[in-house]
């Protein structure tokens, strides 16, 4: 074995260094990262410019001063610093698909080594992707090797061992949502190896990127990393700069109030422009911009480029039979996010048989070719496939379901196979934006709150506008404790919640006043910042928290609209109003709200100034130059308390990593000792009905977090009712925290499923057709013009999980 200080990377390092991709991400934030860089050549000419992605990580930290409350610090970050900054101690970067993730470890692999090449770095950066099939040990081999052009690494998994442990790669891990599905039905095993690797290699910085889909896997990560969405003022300048400044105008006033809903990750608002630039105007929904966008993909090539005469009228259903084929079907852990070229081919030529074509292997094959060369899906390797992006693969499944739903599918299959698969989600959320019917809208949505409440309040808000005031209806028929309501009518995020979260405003109760403010801030529209503008400045709120609370929905908010409203607060004639808007400015992290709080620093109550001050040590801990500027400028004023309240602001700005180190290792202990003492009580073999006494005598709802942890699913219908009977919201994250490592919402609802599969792997082919038209007729009439069980006849093993979550 070669010496691991011997080891010659120079040929692997120039590899990366000459990637013909790399270099441009580098001057070029492209947001479709994982899409087929080659088929994208030519289908825009414009490109996007490097946007200042931002990453957030949250801190407690105590207060400073007897005028202020305990509260969140919330450090934001450039994304590649933020990364950088905490690699050495492990850092888990979480964020929405089509986020920016994988770009942003694409862009930091080639930094590391150029820096790498020069000699500026010890460090060899090192990029797995985990939907890849491998232990950890094969995949960084595999890539080491890939880029080893001449051949000059003498490595195996001894050399491995000796550079993890001594520190000399730096890690870059792509995907730990994405587990091969040869690991479906060992994927906490798989997990559980990943988090030991990244325990015993403690010296090797990594950086591991997840979707959002619940903090229990984490791998036990502390240090987590959040994606910021783009700001108003980002979207505006990606949408100015790619379209152009006439072009791009002529957009923003047609999305008018919709530009987040559109334009929440980079990857939704350049396929948005995509179809701007080719259709002229903004499609209805997220759910028809992406038909729209694999139209135009689909008939972007030149009239010189030859594809058999029938393959692209065959391409939207065969797209759609290979997108299903790959998620869950029997097994919640299912999802497959490659698949190989022979079971994709057999796929093909089944699907082609049924339909009458004449020879349809060999047309199967001709059509995977085209595929593969032409539009949204590309070789993995020389056996897999693979969409060039996990929501292309999503959109095309759920266009199988749509066309299925059309035609065949019973809403119980709907109810119990995939409404209730938690990787089924994203597209069922985009399978109701293309819904025509509002009845069978309705229908789903109905069938969702029965499986979970949550999952059903936000298909309520992606239905089509038109059938919105409906589905959310439905919602606020539920008979639940309001502090419950409101929290699912936010999640419906639409604007047809919005009368009632205003009922609430004027409820006698104060918690249920603040509730339904933070719900409207979370229903980004001018309706919602007119009625938060309005509350702030309610004067009948005594405590003022209500008004608080409003206040800082605005800043949650951050458009352009609401933050006007909290700086023409900082001059109100009454002191809690400029106090709250003072307090939370600081969230927004924006440059232009700076001289405002400058001037607010000499406010004539001291404490209104000291929360302007605080702002400020935001705004500039968050990055900004301007802030700081104007802190140093106004150093030589000659008011002391302006002086004073300046120097604080910046000593904290200076101090921040010390303060943070300090607070986070204080956190960490105590959340080590609380996780200690439940642990010792709680483990995977304990009976259900002990763990809930314990939860009940413990009175100790952050205790419920470590039951995220453990993720046994029979919890889920006791941290249901426990949610109804103690009215206590800070439940949904752990009921959410176990349904993400489960993989499904409701677990009476997976038991009725797995013994249906059961009965139908005993069962021939007529006998289940027997069994399926008798159970239809029993559990409920059949709808004379749908073909459709009815909701209220469900199965009693079902319809009884209407509260469930």
């Amino acid at each position: 074995m070669s010496s691991v200080n011997n080891l010659n990377f120079q040929s692997y390092l120039k590899s990366i260094c000459s990637n013909e991709d790399l270099p441009r991400w580098q001057e070029f934030y492209t947001p479709t990262d994982a899409l087929n860089r080659q088929s994208l050549q030519g289908l825009n000419p414009k490109k996007p410019p490097l946007l200042d992605l931002r990453v957030q990580r949250v801190e407690i930290k105590d207060a400073e001063n007897s005028q202020q409350e305990p509260q969140e610090k919330i450090e934001r970050l450039p994304i590649l610093e933020g990364i950088c900054k905490y690699a050495s101690e492990h850092v888990l970067l979480v964020g929405r698909p089509g986020s920016g993730k994988s770009t942003a470890l694409e862009r930091l692999l080639l930094e590391k080594a150029e820096q790498a090449l020069i000699g500026h770095s010890s460090q060899i950066p090192v990029l797995v992707k985990l939907r890849s099939t491998g232990t950890i040990f094969e995949l960084i081999e595999a890539f080491l090797k890939k880029h080893d052009t001449e051949e000059l690494l003498d490595l195996n998994q001894e050399t491995l061992d000796l550079l993890l442990h001594q520190g000399k790669l730096f890690l870059l891990i792509d995907g730990l949502n994405e587990l091969p599905s040869a690991l479906a039905q060992q994927t906490e095993s798989a997990q559980q190896k990943l988090k030991k690797f990244q325990g015993h290699y403690s010296k090797t910085p990594m950086i591991v990127t997840t979707r959002d889909l619940g903090w229990s896997n984490d791998m036990g990560i502390k240090k987590k990393l959040e994606m910021l969405p783009l700001t108003e003022a980002q979207m505006r300048q990606f949408v100015g700069t790619y379209l152009g400044e006439k072009n791009g105008s002529s957009l923003l006033r047609q999305l008018d109030q919709r530009l987040r809903k559109f334009g929440e990750t980079p990857l939704l608002l350049w396929m948005l422009c995509s179809v701007y630039q080719s259709e002229g105007r903004v499609p209805s929904n997220l759910g028809a911009m992406f038909q729209k966008f694999a139209d135009i993909y689909a008939n972007k090539l030149k009239g010189d480029v030859q594809v058999h005469k029938a393959s692209k009228s065959l391409w939207l259903r065969l797209l759609q039979q290979i997108a299903f084929a790959m998620m869950p079907q029997d097994d919640p852990h299912g999802l497959r996010l490659s698949i190989s070229r022979h079971e994709a081919e057999d796929l093909l030529t089944e699907y082609l048989k049924k339909n009458d074509w004449s020879d349809p292997r060999n047309l199967a094959r001709t059509c995977l070719e085209d595929l593969l060369k032409h539009h949204l899906i590309t070789p993995k390797n020389h056996d897999e496939i693979e969409f060039c992006h996990q929501l292309i693969q999503e959109y095309y499944s759920a266009e199988y379901l749509l066309a299925e739903l059309r035609h065949s599918m019973i809403n119980l299959e709907l109810f119990q196979c995939y409404l209730n698969y938690w990787d089924w989600t994203e597209s069922i959320a985009l399978l109701i934006k293309l819904v025509d019917d509002e009845q069978q809208a309705i229908q789903i949505v109905k069938l969702a709150l029965n499986v979970d409440l949550m999952l059903g309040s936000r298909l309520a808000g992606e239905a089509k506008l038109e059938f919105q005031e409906r589905t959310v209806d439905l919602v606020v028929e539920r008979d639940i404790p309001t502090r419950i309501k409101i929290q699912l009518l936010s999640s419906t995020r639409s604007e047809f919640a919005i009368p009632v979260l205003c009922q609430f405003l004027s409820d006698s109760n104060h918690w249920i006043r603040q509730d339904a403010a933070s719900a409207l801030g979370k229903i980004n529209s001018e309706i919602s910042i007119k009625i938060l503008t309005k509350t702030m400045y309610d004067e009948s709120d005594d405590e003022s928290l209500v008004g608080f609370r409003a206040a800082l929905a605005l800043a949650t908010i951050n458009s352009e609209t609401a933050i006007r409203a909290l700086v023409n607060a900082l001059s109100s004639e009454k002191f809690d109003i400029r106090l709250s808007a003072a307090q939370v400015l600081g969230e927004t992290g924006r440059d232009d709200v700076v001289e405002d709080l400058i001037q607010t620093l000499e406010d004539e109550d001291d404490r209104v100034g000291w929360c302007a001050a605080s702002s400020l040590w935001r705004i500039g801990i968050d990055g900004s130059e301007l802030a700081v500027e104007a802190l140093n400028r106004i150093l030589s004023s000659n008011n002391p308390d302006v002086y004073s309240k300046a120097t604080y602001a910046l000593d904290e700005i200076a101090y921040f990593p010390t303060l943070v180190v300090a607070n986070q290792a204080k956190e960490d202990k105590q959340m080590e000792i609380t996780g200690s003492n439940l642990y010792e009580r709680i483990n995977q073999e304990t009976d259900v009905k002990v763990i809930l006494k314990i939860l009940q005598d413990s009175g100790d709802v952050f205790s419920t977090s470590t039951l995220g942890r453990v993720g046994r699913p029979q919890l889920l219908s006791c941290l249901s009712k426990f949610l109804l009977e103690n009215k206590n919201v800070e439940i949904f994250e752990t009921i959410a925290a176990i349904q993400s490592r489960c993989k499904f919402y409701n677990y009476e609802v997976f038991q009725a499923a797995q013994k249906e599969v059961e009965v139908r792997n005993q069962t021939s082919e007529e006998q289940i057709a027997t069994q399926v038209y008798i159970g239809i007729v029993i559990n409920g009439p059949v709808h004379n013009q749908t073909g459709q069980v009815g909701i209220q006849n469900l199965p009693e093993p079902i319809q009884s999980q209407e509260h469930h979550l």
